[in-house]
């Protein structure tokens, strides 16, 4: 036990004699402060006190030296005695210029604009094949005012990357006006297919014969642009040349619904339904061509004719608009083409705008009671009369509204708000409603 006792402070001694305590290292120089007089001891300085009490005193002793900054001098100070009291005590003969600190923001972006031009140059040689790279340097150089700059840069661009459209596009847009067409016409040897450039070259054609040449060279290089088929139609005066252009249209693009439906307006009533026939065969899942030809039914049933059609004849061809509209939803229900009810009430209050009302009230009574379970067919028909009408769409909600007088003639709620149109709006539109109960009901 004694053994280790010993031990024990063997070692706490050894400890201690290499890591002595803080008093005891500090031991003789708290000894030799016995020496120190009382005036060294009264010059020594004050430390200054951390403790929160105390600075709440000093920031109140500052609160209440700020109170004199508000305060104002009447007497000059020395400086000011000797300048006279109303000259600033500055050197004398400087002058602002204040046009140089005008132009200080402008020089800043300047710089900016350098430091950007030779970040995106340098990224553009790094990677010569990326277009956007040359463009965004180019426009910097535009931006910042050097235009040569920035035509020789998208002018190497346009020698890296000869495939890319938007760098040939950048390219014109860059140059003059004489210039841009002989950019546009290096760009046609290399992006010939390009819809972009061709039109553009046609734009900066002045006279119409070379704005036609230009787009007719465009089509022998892009025949199944419909673009460019509707640029060259637009042109034409004469409807007999646009009608064989969109001949030739639509037999090199036989899917493009509208060259289809802008030839059949350009025909006469007995070649626009052939025209409308071969467009149903050879697109035979769209719904615009069976819309436009029940509106070519209605039309040629409105038109005046001698001698005149008879009511019952008139009749008669108005009935066919009908049966088009119900041909048409089961052929393209047949064809896997499923539109919605809301997109032929949409269709519908669509003809009724361009002003085909009969072909309008064909595709609602068609449509109308298309996907509605039994249980919410009145609510159904009474939201959509109401929001037809909402819509300034009065011939859509009148046969809506007709079509569910048809289906439920015991609903007072249907009455009420058939005599609330004879209120509202005239009286033969109530009694075209009457006559679509009649007409759903037959």
């Amino acid at each position: 036990m004694d053994s280790r006792r010993r031990a024990r402070r063997w070692v706490l001694a050894k400890h201690r004699a290499e890591r002595p305590k803080i008093q005891q290292q500090f031991a003789d120089l708290k000894h030799g402060l016995s020496a120190v007089t009382d005036e060294e001891w009264e010059n020594i300085l004050e430390v200054g006190n951390l403790t929160r009490k105390k600075r709440r005193r000093e920031e109140r002793t500052v609160l209440v030296g700020n109170r004199g900054k508000t305060e104002f001098e009447n007497v000059l100070d020395p400086r000011q005695q000797q300048s006279g009291g109303f000259e600033t005590p500055a050197e004398s003969g400087g002058l602002t210029n204040f046009v140089e600190i005008g132009q200080a923001p402008d020089k800043i972006l300047s710089l900016k604009l350098d430091q950007l031009s030779g970040t995106a140059t340098s990224l553009s040689t790094t990677n010569d094949s990326h277009a956007p790279g040359w463009i965004a340097a180019a426009c910097l150089e535009e931006h910042a005012g050097r235009m040569v700059a920035a035509r020789k840069i998208v002018k190497m661009g346009c020698k890296h990357c000869p495939k890319s459209e938007d760098v040939w596009i950048e390219a014109a847009r860059l140059h003059n006006t004489e210039d841009t067409k002989i950019v546009l016409a290096n760009a046609v040897q290399h992006v010939g297919q390009s819809v972009k450039i061709w039109l553009a070259a046609a734009a900066l054609e002045e006279s119409l014969p070379a704005t036609k040449r230009v787009l007719r060279k465009a089509l022998e290089h892009i025949p199944n642009s419909v673009r460019l088929w509707k640029e060259t139609v637009n042109l034409e005066s004469s409807t007999a040349d646009a009608r064989i252009l969109l001949a030739r249209a639509v037999e090199v693009i036989p899917l493009s619904v509208e060259l289809w439906l802008a030839l059949a307006r350009l025909e006469n009533p007995e070649k626009a339904k052939k025209v409308l026939n071969c467009a149903r065969k050879a697109v035979p899942t769209s719904h615009e061509i069976w819309i436009a030809a029940g509106r070519l039914l209605e039309q040629e049933a409105e038109s005046p004719t001698c001698p005149p059609a008879s009511p019952k004849q008139k009749a008669k061809e108005l009935e066919l608009v009908d049966k088009t509209s119900e041909g048409a939803v089961r052929d393209l229900r047949r064809h896997q083409v499923l539109l919605t009810r809301k997109q032929w009430l949409k269709e519908a209050e669509k003809c009724e705008l361009e002003g085909s009302p009969r072909t309008c009230e064909a595709i609602v009574k068609a449509t109308v009671a298309m996907d509605v379970e039994e249980e919410d067919r009145f609510d159904t028909w009474v939201d959509d009369a109401e929001a037809a009408e909402a819509r300034g769409r009065v011939g859509v909600a009148r046969t809506v509204l007709g079509y569910a007088l048809r289906v439920f003639p015991g609903r007072r709620a249907l009455w009420r708000k058939l005599m609330i149109w004879i209120q509202i709006f005239h009286l033969h539109l109530c009694l075209h409603v009457l006559s679509c109960v009649y007409t759903v009901g037959s």
